[in-house]
């Protein structure tokens, strides 16, 4: 099994400085990028954050809102203050927005086969509060730059941002911890030492054969 490996800007991952400066008081920031559907557990998210008001923690939601209008509607009418659904964005604009970010939210219901967006926010090193489903529970199976949690149980998510709240120092050593992140092209370097391995080994077994008998 070889990972996925993300884009990393020609200079380099950013520097894994303190990574968020607020002013003393500040609200943490949240947010969810994804698809807005029913699988992704946008509204795991937006019930976990339904009594916890903007003045201390803020969610914001990225993703098509036409994809399944009725759940966009419903997600609308059961969030709270400090929860914004803010739609799409281009692409370019990702590292960004995850770069404004105290956490990222992956509140998955379903099995995710690798977790692209995670990946891409510890690389603007900003640690990650994931379900504790699929690839996204072994990505964080160390504990380290975040949290799993169970996305079937709101409250369990809610406890884990109300930790937050009490002791946001957390994030800046979660942040301190990250695993590094592969890039892209150690990716492709991998999948050709693959290759390069089986076409040296198919070269040695012909070595070894005399008239189609081995030796």
């Amino acid at each position: 099994v070889i990972p996925y490996g993300v884009e990393v800007p020609a200079g380099g991952p950013p520097p894994r400085s303190p990574h968020r400066l607020r002013q003393p008081g500040a609200p943490l920031r949240f947010g969810v990028i994804g698809s807005i559907l029913p699988h992704k557990g946008i509204h795991v998210a937006v019930a976990a954050f339904s009594g916890i008001g903007p003045a201390r923690a803020t969610l914001t939601v990225w993703g098509d809102p036409e994809i399944d209008p009725d759940y966009t509607r419903e997600l609308e009418a059961r969030r709270g203050p400090g929860t914004e659904l803010r739609g799409r964005f281009p692409d370019e604009e990702k590292a960004a927005l995850l770069a404004g970010l105290d956490v990222l939210i992956v509140p998955s219901l379903g099995l995710e086969s690798f977790g692209l967006v995670a990946r891409e926010a510890m690389l603007q090193g900003v640690p990650v509060r994931a379900s504790q489903r699929g690839a996204l529970a072994e990505m964080l199976e160390s504990g380290r730059g975040g949290a799993l949690f169970d996305p079937e149980d709101p409250a369990a998510l809610r406890g884990l941002v109300e930790r937050l709240l009490a002791d946001p120092g957390i994030i800046e050593r979660w942040a301190a911890e990250l695993p590094a992140v592969k890039s892209a092209d150690a990716h492709a370097e991998e999948i050709e030492e693959v290759y390069d391995r089986i076409v040296a080994q198919r070269a040695l077994l012909e070595r070894t054969m005399v008239g189609g008998v081995r030796r």
